[in-house]
């Protein structure tokens, strides 16, 4: 379950950076009304539970859901045939409904901060986009993309409401374990609390480097 847990939290998270680093250095090209009316919409996932958001992805993408059905209907093309929302994959896609709220968040002001001057003059001295890119922005952004990689990855692994809505209980998941070890039908108080320390033996480093990148973003001292 801890592998489980740790590959689609792995997962979840790069893919959440990705798109969150895209949406990020998209906002540098808009106007602050447009930027924040967009973040407005990103966040709105975050106030919702879990289960809700679940329940919306099988609204939306189940074996009778309403894309599932416009897909079959104007397409021919049957989304459950290639795609079951309710499994590891179904999980990682919600996950970034969220998630994507959070690294772009965290990584705009990054890329909001980020010096103009240093690409214009990589570009005027002859550097190719790659080496702008690899030589110049990255170096500057790389301390947040960590930051954003590991808060997506803490809120990934720690989150259940999501996981049991969608994969079930018996899904082999560290925090659905916890959940079925706490029940009534397999109560097992001491092994949940084992389970529950080796999520928090992951976390609380990860957390302490986070908080210490925050500060490096920031302009704090390291």
């Amino acid at each position: 379950s801890i592998q489980n847990s740790v590959v689609i939290s792995l997962e979840s998270a790069a893919l959440s950076t990705l798109f969150g680093a895209l949406l990020a250095y998209a906002f540098t090209l808009l106007s602050p009304t447009v930027r924040d009316i967009i973040r407005s919409v990103l966040l709105l996932p975050i106030i919702y539970p879990g289960l809700v958001i679940a329940f919306s992805l099988v609204i939306l993408l189940g074996t009778s859901g309403i894309l599932t059905n416009i897909l079959a209907r104007y397409f021919g093309f049957y989304l459950p045939d290639v795609f079951n929302v309710r499994s590891y994959g179904g999980l990682i896609l919600a996950y970034q409904s969220f998630l994507i709220g959070f690294t772009s968040i965290t990584l705009s002001g990054v890329f909001l901060s980020l010096d103009k001057s240093l690409i214009e003059a990589a570009r005027s001295l002859g550097a190719g986009v790659f080496q702008t890119i690899f030589r110049v922005v990255l170096p500057v952004v790389a301390p947040g993309l960590v930051a954003a990689f590991i808060q997506a990855f803490i809120i990934a692994i720690s989150g259940y409401g999501t996981a049991l809505a969608l994969v079930g209980g018996g899904g082999n998941l560290i925090t659905l374990r916890i959940i079925m070890l706490l029940s009534d039908v397999t109560y097992e108080p001491h092994l949940a609390s084992a389970l529950a320390m080796n999520i928090a033996m992951i976390t609380i480093p990860l957390a302490l480097i986070y908080n210490r990148l925050l500060k490096k973003v920031a302009g704090g001292v390291v």
